[in-house]
């Protein structure tokens, strides 16, 4: 994203400072998501702890959405499309991402997470007609080679050789 942003330039950042802000506000809050809720996902299981954090959310944000001022028709389409949202695309798909992040861990499940950008990027290109350069084709397979590998590397077996007075003893570590 940050090689997106500055198209191609270190000496340059073609983003607004507030959405700078905000893109660093929003890393440290995915780092938290996939580890603080851990035990209570443990204890109670992923949608229940996926559902009342966005309940409670949903209840806070209100007073700041100011929800009862609504623009646009509101009819059964709207209601069906907007349900859809919410339920496939928030509830179930963070639901989703935080059961494997209990089953793959939070290194791996967030490492994984960093596909997400490149698929939305192919998908507007896709469905948006969303045009991308060679230079920003380039970035997406480096990423991805570089994330894969730091992933491979993070999770391959380590190999331990502690020599002592007499003897030479081998641990694998994973």
């Amino acid at each position: 994203a940050f090689t997106l942003a500055a198209g191609g330039s270190i000496d340059s950042l073609a983003m607004p400072l507030a959405a700078l802000i905000l893109a660093m506000i929003s890393s440290v809050t995915c780092a938290m998501y996939t580890i603080l809720p851990a035990k209570l996902i443990e204890r109670y299981g992923t949608f229940y702890a996926v559902g009342w954090g966005m309940l409670l959310a949903g209840i806070f944000l209100v007073p700041v959405a100011k929800l009862w001022i609504v623009s646009g028709t509101w009819d059964l389409q709207t209601i069906l499309g907007f349900s859809f949202v919410v339920i496939c695309g928030t509830v179930i798909a963070f639901g989703a991402f935080l059961y494997g992040i209990t089953l793959v861990g939070p290194l791996v499940g967030s490492v994984l997470g960093l596909i997400e950008p490149v698929v939305a990027a192919f998908a507007s290109a896709l469905i948006m007609k969303q045009v991308f350069t060679v230079a920003d084709i380039l970035k997406f397979i480096k990423h991805s080679v570089r994330y894969t590998m730091e992933l491979w590397i993070k999770t391959m077996p380590t190999v331990i050789i502690t020599l002592e007075r007499s003897s030479m003893k081998v641990y694998l570590t994973t």
